[in-house]
């Protein structure tokens, strides 16, 4: 069991590393080998799970297929079901993270968020309900920059993308992170900064 969770490990570093699979010994080289292959299962079982589960207000988990380029598993009523609540709660929802998170999974299902149907029979700009939403906090800008980069929008009105990046590296702590709240960068924020800014 310990030798197990020792080659997991390994695998893991190698992954974060960057050491490939030829710097390794015959034995160490056929453990990554294996481990690899049940990381892969793992993750193949939990993709398919998300996929088979997917509800109304399941974004991260549309967010986290997209990322394993698995968002078309995603099928049928369940992506319906989604892609409506996604549709009409960003028509009227006030949190600018909201919909910047409804942004962000509706453009990894292929669906243009700068026109989406409106419930009075026209239609709406989610980035533009984004850029016209407060995102004075970091987590906010954070995910709105996102979105604005999953499809290459660009806002009619509003924070356009140098206002957001603006408030992103505002928001940089003395310690070169980034958090929710509080004087310490946190990996989770300082993270989310990284990727949005890179």
């Amino acid at each position: 069991r310990i030798s197990r969770m020792l080659e997991i490990l390994l695998a893991f570093v190698m992954v974060f590393t960057g050491v490939g699979i030829g710097q390794l010994g015959p034995e160490e080289a056929w453990a990554a080998e294996e481990t690899e292959t049940e990381i892969a299962s793992v993750v193949n079982a939990i993709a398919t799970d998300y996929a088979n589960n997917i509800s109304k207000n399941s974004y991260w988990q549309v967010m986290e297929l997209a990322a394993l380029n698995r968002e078309l598993d995603i099928t049928g009523d369940a992506k319906s079901e989604f892609v409506n609540n996604a549709i009409a709660d960003g028509e009227t929802n006030a949190s600018a993270t909201n919909l910047a998170k409804y942004a962000i999974s509706l453009s990894a299902l292929g669906i243009d968020v700068s026109k989406l149907p409106a419930s009075n029979g026209g239609t709406y700009n989610l980035i533009d309900r984004i850029a016209t939403s407060k995102v004075s906090m970091v987590n906010a800008a954070v995910f709105a920059l996102q979105a604005y980069d999953s499809n290459g929008y660009s806002p009619t009105k509003g924070e356009d993308r140098e206002a957001l990046i603006s408030t992103i590296l505002n928001n940089q702590l003395e310690d070169g992170g980034w958090a929710f709240s509080g004087t310490s960068g946190d990996p989770d924020m300082t993270g989310m900064a990284i990727c949005a800014l890179a």
